[in-house]
């Protein structure tokens, strides 16, 4: 007789990680032209509110770009690039490139880069290809969602971290990367459809993203994590504790500094008092030798770690962040600095209002990276970047 096929458990469902689009079609909604010694220049904003200083005449509004948001690495091997900022180019990965950062023309600011559709002809194929498919308002409307990012050689630029040490594998995959979007591309923010909404806001603080997790030994996550080496102490009888950076796992007995950070906020003690038997507790790494010292530290303060979010892996969710602020607090974990919990509509009137508010001194008395706003309740998220901030940084 015939065996009946044996059932193997379905793999968990794995998150949608947040990626960031760094080049993308997008229309010029605006075009001004400047004066004075910038004469030869006018200001360019593309959709979503970002503005880009461009050649006089080479643009009119309305036109279709092809936008390279801040934060893009271009490899200078392409040389439809070449003309862009020959005294600029620098090492990134074992490439020679230019970093595309805000810059100031003027009184003006230039974030990112626009260039001609026509000389990419990857790009242009796509956008006929849906254009002829679905016509010009569908077609355009689907290029605009798409990222040309890959196709083009364009990295994210990461500014340099401190050894992580020991590595045990990839970070889990059960659990969300930390990111959201910025403001700038997210056309439909200051519509009726988010103004009416409560946002905790926080300050964005300038460090690395690390997340601490706990899973039950015998769980379905528990067989994704990759081998701990003999004499671990990661693992008990019941569960096993994990420290992570933005990609990898890392070993305790490697002494990196997210390891310290996550034992000076008792993290490994902690974690299995909030909640979920499963979850992962999400924040920034800030210290001395982190993102070039931005907050101050002085060199023998040890690296720290401030929460920003907690993920319930079983549920595949994140908590609601006024429930994150209340578990921190009942633990004594170290949470990034609240500002309040508004509408979005009443704490700021537009884009440009709330690009404004971003400016300020945060918490150690630096420049302020900017604003996180999380939506009570639901778990739509996005950053707003302080200008001032940027243009110190040179990013």
């Amino acid at each position: 007789m015939d065996r009946p096929p044996e059932e193997h458990p379905q793999p968990p469902p794995l998150p949608t990680a947040h990626k960031r689009k760094l080049v993308t079609i997008r229309p010029i909604t605006e075009l001004r032209h400047l004066k004075g010694g910038q004469k030869r220049f006018d200001i360019a904003t593309v959709r979503g509110g970002w503005t880009v200083v461009v050649r006089k005449g080479d643009w009119e509004a309305g036109e279709l770009a092809l936008y390279f948001e801040i934060d893009s690495f271009i490899p200078s091997r392409d040389g439809r690039f070449s003309w862009e900022d020959h005294g600029s180019m620098v090492e990134y990965q074992g490439e020679m490139g230019y970093h595309v950062r805000s810059r100031m023309f003027g009184k003006n600011i230039s974030q990112g880069l626009i260039l001609d559709i026509e000389q990419f002809p990857e790009v242009k194929e796509v956008l006929h290809g849906l254009l002829q498919e679905h016509g010009p308002v569908e077609g355009v409307r689907m290029a605009q969602e798409m990222a040309f990012e890959d196709i083009l050689g364009v990295k994210k630029w990461e500014p340099p971290v401190e050894s992580q040490g020991q590595v045990l594998g990839r970070a889990p995959p059960f659990f969300r990367r930390p990111g959201c979007e910025r403001a700038q591309n997210l056309p439909e923010l200051f519509t009726t459809k988010y103004l009416n909404e409560h946002f905790q806001v926080t300050e964005k603080v300038d460090g690395v993203s690390m997340t601490v997790y706990r899973v039950e030994k015998g769980s379905r996550w528990h067989a994704c994590l990759p081998a701990l080496p003999e004499g671990s102490t990661q693992e008990d009888d019941t569960s096993r504790i994990g420290v992570t950076s933005r990609t990898e796992d890392l070993d305790e007995k490697g002494n990196s500094a997210y390891w310290q950070a996550a034992k000076l906020a008792g993290l490994p003690a902690k974690i299995h008092k909030l909640g979920p038997p499963n979850l992962a507790v999400q924040g920034e790494l800030v210290g001395p030798t982190v993102r070039d010292n931005s907050l101050g530290f002085g060199a023998d303060e040890p690296h720290r770690f401030v929460v920003f979010q907690i993920y319930n892996i079983d549920a595949q969710r994140w908590m609601d962040p006024r429930k994150v602020v209340q578990l921190c607090e009942a633990h004594g974990l170290p949470h990034v600095p609240v500002v309040g919990s508004f509408k979005l509509g009443e704490f700021a009137t537009g884009l440009r209002d709330l690009l404004a508010k971003a400016d300020g001194v945060g918490f150690r008395g630096q420049t302020r990276e900017g604003l996180v706003f999380k939506m009570c309740g639901e778990e739509f998220a996005f950053k707003v970047i302080s200008n001032k901030w940027l243009l110190e940084k040179g990013e």
